[in-house]
């Protein structure tokens, strides 16, 4: 069924579908639904980022719902591959992958990949306020008197708080919606999980412009 690309990225990379075998050999983490951002290097670790500046190595993050983000610096030539389910996200696990990246955040580029949306993601009126409390009223949407989250929005605002100006929500796609992807709402515990990638391999220069 193919894998999904975004035009902004310029190093090799990709978000499956579900039914999309991953032939490359990815370096991955153990996530657990934290902080933690390591080097390719310290791999396998309890983490749910992870980066790398060597030439040639794929990372992968796995998803069902949770926001699979990837990161590239093309001036360093430096990529990272994050985990960020809610936990992560109240974590501010972008924002750490993009100072584990290192350089100057307008040289980064991100892709917000296939995750559960604001349309499905209802969640208890705690978390959603304390969500709107430190991001602001947007990343909270009302109907029918129950609260649904928006991660994707939410992501996106800690990256720009960052400093990243270059980021696309690559087809705005949801995971729940859609059932080209496994979806651990909707499937009651997704019995698989999307295997995001990205290598830090440049084949398309640096020549990407911003969104």
């Amino acid at each position: 069924m193919g894998v999904i690309v975004s035009n902004l990225l310029t190093a090799e990379h990709g978000f499956p579908t579900r039914d999309e075998v991953q032939e490359r050999k990815l370096v991955t983490v153990h996530q657990v639904h934290g902080s933690r951002v390591v080097e390719a290097a310290e791999a396998p670790a309890e983490a749910d980022a992870v980066w790398t500046a060597r030439e040639g190595v794929a990372l992968g993050v796995k998803t069902a719902d949770c926001v699979p983000l990837l990161l590239e610096d093309p001036v360093q030539k430096r990529v990272a591959a994050v985990h960020s389910g809610w936990r992560g996200t109240w974590a501010e696990i972008a924002p750490l992958a993009v100072t584990a990246l290192g350089g100057n955040p307008k040289d980064l580029r991100a892709a917000i990949g296939p995750c559960i949306r604001v349309c499905c993601y209802v969640v208890s009126e705690e978390l959603a306020a304390q969500f709107a409390g430190r991001y602001g009223a947007p990343v909270v949407e009302r109907r029918e008197g129950r609260p649904y989250l928006n991660l994707a929005k939410t992501v996106r605002l800690q990256l720009q708080r960052a400093g990243l100006s270059q980021i696309d929500d690559v087809g705005d796609l949801c995971t729940s919606c859609d059932a080209r992807f496994h979806s651990y709402r909707r499937e009651k515990g997704a019995p698989g999980r999307q295997v995001s990638f990205i290598a830090c391999a440049f084949p398309r220069g640096g020549a990407a412009t911003s969104l």
